[in-house]
């Protein structure tokens, strides 16, 4: 809580700004992951692959996310600090259009399922990723850290991502 209240009296945000900072990001995912999933479906539409489809949505929001993670450590206004947190998380919307419809790609009537397990597992880093950036601002006094890693983390979801996805169906 200390954190918190040096960095709100900072950047001088109200309680009340605070709540407009932390919602908004979550807009902007709101927003790119309707637009994302138009534009996957064109891709599909015009003849793209199941498979690089997929690719090119989810490294290029793992990828564009990662960038504005590790340019928010420059902001030095909240403002900018907001406008680089919301197309941080906009970009990762825009991945889901990569990972979620590939579910239904590689196990058509076991997706859910398989998005079950999958999202089970995911909650695991949430988990402890809450801890970690506990510790990360505890020791170095800044969210730098949590940025730098989250969006290592990311870089390493594309990776391994466009490296083995396939959207061959592989579970009937």
């Amino acid at each position: 809580m200390f954190v918190l209240e040096r960095t709100l009296s900072r950047y001088a945000l109200s309680i009340a700004n605070a709540g407009l900072f932390s919602s908004a990001p979550w807009l902007a995912m709101f927003a790119a992951t309707n637009l994302a999933a138009v534009v996957s479906d064109r891709m599909v539409e015009r003849g793209v692959r199941l498979t690089t489809c997929r690719k090119l949505m989810q490294c290029a929001g793992l990828l564009v996310s990662a960038a504005f993670l590790l340019a928010i450590r420059e902001a030095h206004s909240p403002t900018m600090a907001l406008v680089l947190m919301c197309a941080a998380t906009g970009a990762l919307g825009w991945a889901w259009s990569g990972f979620a419809p590939g579910f239904l790609d590689v196990a058509p009537r076991h997706d859910a399922v398989l998005f079950g397990f999958s999202n089970t597992f995911a909650t695991i880093p949430g988990i402890v990723g809450v801890a970690a950036t506990g510790w990360l601002v505890d020791v170095t006094g800044t969210y730098s850290a949590a940025f730098v890693l989250t969006a290592v983390v990311s870089t390493a979801g594309a990776l391994i991502f466009g490296f083995l996805f396939d959207a061959r169906p592989i579970v009937d």
